[in-house]
């Protein structure tokens, strides 16, 4: 995280100067303009984080047993990370993936909100498939990422509802 801000910080230095040599444009202007560049880079960041560990997750299943059946599935409001049939049973994943520490672990990630959300994506998608909803359940896949040694802590919970 700390590379990740460096990096950063030292492109849009540039930027930076360029702004700050316009004499017409406010400061407020040129702190808005970095602050900007700096929050699409950190999205970046957040969807790559994401999908690193959407594909561990995916990984992690596959040799469970698990069968993918679709992947960020769009559902009006929502996503479905994966969705799986394990046993003649549908399973929708959510995966959660940390690279740091500062908002907790990763298991704290998943509020009851976002879990009232996902019941309703759920339900949508069987109507949308005709897919049995009482053959289904939501498992939840929290994942650690420790940059310095390099490892992930993956942990499974299944049928959260």
């Amino acid at each position: 995280m700390l590379m990740f801000k460096t990096i950063a910080l030292k492109k849009f230095s540039y930027a930076a100067a360029l702004m700050s040599n316009l004499k017409n444009i406010k400061s407020q202007a040129c702190r808005y303009f970095i602050s900007s560049c700096y929050n699409l880079k950190m999205e970046k960041y957040k969807k790559t984080i994401g999908h690193f560990g959407e594909n561990l997750a995916k990984n992690f299943l596959i040799k469970r047993g698990y069968k993918i059946i679709d992947c960020n599935a769009k559902i009006s409001y929502c996503e479905l990370d994966i969705v799986t049939i394990y046993r003649n049973e549908i399973v929708f994943v959510e995966v959660k993936t940390l690279a740091s520490d500062k908002m907790g672990p990763a298991d704290e990630a998943l509020k009851h909100r976002q879990i009232k959300i996902l019941k309703r994506a759920i339900s949508l998608y069987c109507w949308q498939h005709r897919l049995n909803r009482e053959k289904s359940r939501l498992d939840f896949i929290s994942i650690d990422l420790n940059r310095m040694a390099q490892t992930a802590k993956l942990k499974h919970y299944k049928n959260i509802l």
